[in-house]
């Protein structure tokens, strides 16, 4: 398998895409998807959600689970569907999501309005 890397999309993802050196490809179907053995992350058009949190929220569980690759933070990615070893990196990609996410909201409540905006500070 070859990535489809874009890093030119990244544009339109929040700052943290692009910080951490996010590979994101375009899917043509409607599910997104981290594969550590490329190690890039598969995101469905932005048309395919019902809105920007839901993109976001999206796009901040894959790179949780982007961020369990062996060269990153290590964790056993190799669990199948149904398996308990799955159900603990879903519950740890939620989780970070969820932690990403507030972070976000609670960061945008302090910056100054400028930023909400768009600037890259």
């Amino acid at each position: 398998m070859e990535s489809c890397c874009q890093r030119d999309r990244l544009k339109s993802f929040p700052k943290i895409a692009t910080t951490a050196h996010l590979c994101l490809c375009d899917v043509t179907g409607t599910k997104a998807y981290s594969r550590p053995s490329i190690d890039d992350i598969l995101m469905p058009d932005r048309g395919r959600f019902d809105s920007e949190v839901h993109l976001y929220s999206t796009l901040l569980h894959e790179v949780s689970h982007w961020s369990g690759a062996k060269h990153r933070l290590d964790r056993d990615l190799t669990g199948r569907s149904g398996s308990q070893g799955y159900a603990v990196e879903e519950l740890i990609a939620e989780l970070a999501a969820s932690f990403l996410w507030a972070w976000r909201m609670i960061r945008a409540k302090t910056q100054p309005p400028i930023w909400r905006a768009g600037s890259p500070s």
